[in-house]
């Protein structure tokens, strides 16, 4: 491959890399406006949730590297919802995303639901990911 190729293909990731990273930080993209009508990071996350929710995919996303046991993804299904975990994307835009779905859950388990899941959850004992066994040696 030519290094001219190369070097294009390099730039066009790292615009697409870095753009992707501006666009899901507030201070870079508070808003855009689209034939007149303003579209915010809020009012993204947040429609995308409420079209989840009328689809009957009830879903918490826990941003991060995160490790779910059945028994707290009994817990989730005990009041209505799934985990799902994503490690790109705006910690803040699924907030937000997650605040819809809260808010639709009160209907199902109670105005106090939120709380009461937090608490049964710090009760369970989640392991963390436990080590690879040490590699015997000769």
């Amino acid at each position: 491959m030519h290094w001219k190729t190369k070097t294009g293909i390099l730039f066009s990731l790292l615009t697409i890399f870095f753009t992707q990273d501006m666009l899901c930080q507030k201070e870079w993209s508070d808003s855009i406006v689209v034939e007149g009508e303003r579209f915010t990071l809020e009012k993204m996350y947040r429609n995308n949730a409420k079209e989840d929710l009328a689809n009957g995919d009830t879903l918490m996303i826990r941003f991060g590297l995160t490790l779910f046991t059945s028994e707290l993804n009994d817990l989730a299904e005990k009041y209505g919802f799934r985990f799902l975990g994503i490690c790109t994307g705006s910690a803040k835009g699924y907030g937000y995303y997650n605040d819809e779905v809260i808010k639709s859950l009160a209907k199902r388990n109670g105005v106090n639901w939120w709380e009461n899941f937090l608490k049964e959850e710090s009760k369970l004992k989640i392991d963390s990911i436990k080590p690879l066994p040490m590699r015997k040696t000769n």
